[in-house]
């Protein structure tokens, strides 16, 4: 050891004065922190203020759904790249996150094809091989895609194991967004795929169908499988595909598929008609209000009138305006059912519709009548040359869907019941809105021209 080295005493230390108080005030590193924090808090302060959305108070302005609906000239969709990842569920309840191609080295090798599947493989090896990074499919491409889907089918049940082989990679190619993708005839690969298990029927491809129908949370997928299901042994998998529709808006609502339009699987709840298809759409009103009440709107035999009768007497939904559309749900329907028209006549005799909810209920008596599109399978809506025809998408929920003239295809008979409700609810209505907005939905509704 060295010596030389000497440790200070104990006295020394004990002789070494703490701080004062004063001291420490006046120290400057502690008059420094203390100017650095004040800052930090008063941005803090100015950021939440000026940026409402990074306060709890801030994302439920953001969540708010409009008061009022206004059309947009398309329908604003993230467009998918080449390669998708499909959305996955789990067995027995559970939601996977979305996926995409399985990580190499962690899946095992699938097994052999057997040999009469090799020609059906070889023909989706290319369909999968073609090149969509240019974003465009030329004629002849498109027309070959078509055609190779086409021979697959006419493989029959030996194409099944192939199918099988390229869904379980849990890929897919969009055609949607490439130009000259349409031609191919199919939204994607997928959907050419489950087409042609359509096609070829028989056990293994209905087999197929249906346990792709208990893993997929793609809600086109899901849309399109019902739909195959159900012309193929109707009301077989009814059970089944009630439990991948709520499976996947489960997932849905905890943001694990992005951004994906899911109103195919509330096409599909208001094609199933179950009694009780209406506690779902009231469950799921919160986050998709405009699907779940256009849906309640459209149940077969009324069966979602009382339902979105209850939505328009809810008193913590009272002037917020979230009943609005409830409001003109009703409107719309209650020509062909009398308990819509009463609810809203009580509504008006005792006051407790808001101002505003009357230009609704007057759209929904004469205006435009909202609607899914006509094919929940690949999308498509009405011809884009109707002039009156309107597109809607609602941020809130990624919801989009359309509306044509209410008197488009209506008869006589449908003009003068509108006009008989109107006439009841101006004659108990008592604020100005409500008879301006009635009145003028009453004049607009003409009698169609007599059929030749």
């Amino acid at each position: 050891m060295n010596e030389n080295f000497e440790k200070p005493s104990t006295a020394a230390i004990r002789t070494k004065a703490p701080l004062s108080k004063r001291s420490i005030f006046f120290n400057p590193v502690f008059i420094l922190a203390v100017l650095v924090g004040g800052f930090i808090v008063g941005y803090q302060i100015f950021r939440n203020t000026r940026h409402p959305k990074a306060t709890e108070e801030g994302a439920a302005i953001a969540n708010q759904e409009p008061d009022e609906l206004k059309p947009v000239d398309v329908r604003q969709q993230e467009k998918p790249p080449e390669w998708s990842g499909v959305a996955k569920r789990g067995h027995g309840g559970s939601a996977n996150r979305t996926v995409g191609s399985t990580p190499s080295g962690t899946a095992p090798a699938p097994a052999p094809l057997p040999a009469e599947s090799v020609p059906s493989q070889q023909i989706i090896g290319q369909l999968a091989q073609v090149d969509l990074s240019k974003g465009e499919l030329t004629s002849e491409q498109a027309q070959a895609m078509a055609q190779n889907l086409k021979k697959l089918a006419q493989q029959g049940a030996v194409a099944v194991p192939a199918i099988r082989e390229f869904l379980d990679r849990n890929q897919d190619m969009i055609f949607d967004d490439v130009k000259g993708g349409k031609e191919v005839g199919y939204s994607s690969l997928r959907a050419g795929l489950l087409d042609a298990l359509k096609q070829i029927g028989g056990p293994e491809a209905l087999g197929l169908m249906a346990s792709t129908l208990q893993t997929t949370a793609d809600p086109r997928e899901i849309a399109m499988l019902a739909r195959n299901l159900e012309e193929a042994a109707p009301g077989q998998f009814s059970q089944e595909t009630l439990n991948a529709v709520r499976e996947t808006l489960a997932q849905a609502a905890k943001g694990d598929l992005g951004k994906r339009d899911v109103g195919p699987l509330f096409q599909v709840l208001q094609s199933l008609g179950d009694a009780t298809v209406a506690a779902d759409l009231q469950k799921n009103a919160g986050q998709w209000n405009y699907y779940a009440t256009m849906t309640l709107a459209t149940l077969p035999e009324g069966s979602g009138v009382p339902a979105l009768i209850d939505m328009i007497k809810d008193p913590t939904a009272a002037g917020s305006g979230k009943n609005n559309f409830a409001l003109q749900m009703l409107a719309q329907i209650s020509p062909q059912y009398p308990d819509a028209a009463a609810a809203l006549l009580e509504q008006a005799k005792l006051n407790q519709i808001p101002d505003r909810a009357w230009r609704q209920i007057a759209t929904g008596l004469a205006g435009d009548q909202y609607q899914f599109s006509k094919d929940l399978t690949d999308g498509s809506v009405p011809a884009r040359s109707l002039s009156d025809l309107k597109f809607y998408h609602i941020e809130y929920g990624n919801q989009n869907f359309y509306s044509t003239p209410v008197t488009m295809n209506w008869q006589e008979e449908e003009i003068n019941q509108r006009r008989a409700l109107i006439d009841k609810l101006l004659a108990v209505a008592t604020n100005p809105a409500a008879a301006q907005a009635l009145q003028t939905a009453r004049d607009s509704l003409v009698n169609p021209p007599p059929q030749k």
